[in-house]
């Protein structure tokens, strides 16, 4: 009989005297990540009360003389923190699933070019955040990522992008133009629903390998999908393309934009869900804004 002896990995925890961000590492890697499951996104000892919550990802940290870089961010590590922004290094290559999910209070991200894997969730329920600024190199955005953003207004989709995930935008009211970049080759079922889309630029020049049930009924119905010129004819004959009423060959000018843009937005009452028909007596939000209905 062969015996087959394994040494188990123990890995040991490092942790920021400012941040209390918990790190862990293996004697000798070079390498570090920023601990699963941790919350410490900010310190009430090193801060005062005035100063913004910000959450801070070291670079690196020396132990015993040995330095160690932090290339990854663990699985719900910032899940639900109160911090309003963030700092993530260049040396970070993975951000793992649901990490910044459920930060109201984050208005403003921005992902290092590093960055190779982004997990699923990752900024879902970041109801405050309004820009991010995605790596010029990404291909996927994934499942999730931006689920429920209702403040989202802007972000620009990198060219290098070939998938955009199921549900990675849904219920992103307050996102009313998105370019989508001809690379792209899959777009996940229901990645932009539930959004305040009146424009959508697709630089897609072949549609015809891309069947799409991406976006609203109100928004099949009532945005403007503008595409490449010549190539109408090919998105009208698209499943999913196909349903939109509007669809236009090049690119909207400026006023057409603003025109676009001046539309019904869905409200929403104070738990989050959305007003059909006529407003209810009593608070309501609205275009991102709390309003009265008497």
């Amino acid at each position: 009989m062969l015996l087959l002896l394994t040494t188990a990995i123990i890995a040991d925890e490092y942790t920021d005297p400012l941040t209390g961000v918990v790190y862990i590492y293996e004697k000798g890697s070079g390498v570090a990540k920023v601990k699963e499951g941790v919350y410490h996104a900010w310190d009430s000892r090193t801060r005062s009360a005035s100063q913004e919550k910000e959450i801070v990802v070291l670079d690196s940290f020396k132990v015993d003389g040995c330095e160690y870089a932090v290339n990854e961010i663990g699985n719900y590590a910032f899940y639900y923190s109160d911090a309003v922004t963030i700092k993530i290094p260049q040396t970070v290559k993975r951000i793992g699933d649901y990490v910044f999910q459920g930060n109201y209070n984050l208005r403003a991200a921005s992902l290092p070019d590093s960055l190779k894997l982004l997990g699923v969730f990752a900024f879902s329920r970041c109801d405050q955040l309004t820009t991010i600024s995605l790596p010029d190199q990404m291909t996927v955005i994934p499942r999730g990522t931006f689920h429920t953003c209702r403040s989202l207004c802007e972000i620009t989709l990198p060219e290098s992008l070939v998938e955009i995930g199921e549900m990675s935008f849904i219920c992103c009211s307050n996102l009313h133009e998105i370019v989508i970049p001809k690379q792209v080759t899959t777009i996940g079922m229901g990645a932009f629903e539930e959004c305040g889309i009146a424009t959508i630029i697709s630089q897609i020049e072949e549609p015809g390998d891309i069947d799409i049930n991406a976006f609203g009924d109100e928004t099949y119905e009532n945005a403007t999908l503008y595409v490449p010129t010549g190539s109408k004819s090919k998105y009208e004959a698209t499943t999913g393309w196909s349903r939109f009423k509007t669809i236009i060959e090049g690119s909207p000018t400026a006023i057409q934009s603003i025109r676009q843009r001046n539309f019904e937005e869905p409200a929403y009452d104070l738990q989050g869900h959305r007003l059909n028909g006529s407003r209810q007596k009593g608070i309501y939000i609205h275009d991102g804004k709390k309003k009265l209905a008497k």
